[in-house]
C-alpha cells in the first residue's frame, strides 16, 4: 500500500504549519501539478526520491505536457492541464488518458477541486493549495486507488 499527496497551483504560497509538513513527510509520493516553481524547487530538494512534478503555465516555458507514473498496478497521468484546455472541457484530457491506458488523470490549472469520470477515466483536480488550501490524498492498494479531496 502506498499513499500519495497531490498538490497544485501553490503559486509560491505553500502552507507553513506543522500539520501540512507532517502529511508531506509521511507520504510515499508527492505530486505537484504545476504553478509554483519556487515551491517545486524547494520540494525537489527536501523530498528528492518521492517528489514528481510537472510544470504549469506560470512556471516556465517548455517542459512536457504530461508525465505518466505507475504505482503498484495503477497508472496516473500528471498534467497541469493548460495543454488540454481543462478550463473549457475535460474531454481532451480523458482522451489522452485513454490513449495511454491510464486509469487516473490528475490535473490543476482551474484552482477548483473536483472529481469527474469521463469515458471510464477518473479525472481528479486537487484545487489550489496556495489559494484554496486544498489537496488530494490517494491510497493505492495493488489494483485499486481510493482518493479524497482534503480542504484544510
Amino acid at each position: 500500500m502506498k499513499n500519495i499527496v497531490v498538490i497544485s497551483d501553490s503559486h509560491n504560497m505553500l502552507p507553513r504549519d506543522d500539520e501540512f509538513w507532517q502529511i508531506m513527510d509521511e507520504a510515499d509520493y508527492i505530486f505537484h501539478l504545476g504553478d509554483g516553481i519556487k515551491d517545486i524547487e524547494t520540494l525537489k530538494t527536501i523530498y528528492k526520491d518521492k517528489f514528481i512534478y510537472v510544470l504549469g503555465n506560470c512556471d516556465t516555458f517548455g517542459g512536457e505536457p504530461f508525465k505518466i507514473v505507475k504505482i503498484e498496478d495503477i497508472s496516473f497521468l500528471l498534467t497541469h492541464g493548460h495543454h488540454f484546455s481543462v478550463k473549457s472541457s475535460l474531454d481532451d484530457l480523458a482522451f489522452e488518458c485513454n490513449y495511454h491506458h491510464v486509469q487516473y488523470g490528475l490535473y490543476g490549472h482551474t484552482h477548483r477541486a473536483q472529481v469527474d469520470e469521463i469515458d471510464g477515466v477518473t479525472l481528479l483536480n486537487p484545487g489550489s493549495i496556495g489559494y484554496n488550501n486544498s489537496y488530494l490524498y490517494i491510497l493505492v492498494m495493488k489494483n485499486k486507488a481510493v482518493y479524497k479531496i482534503v480542504q484544510r
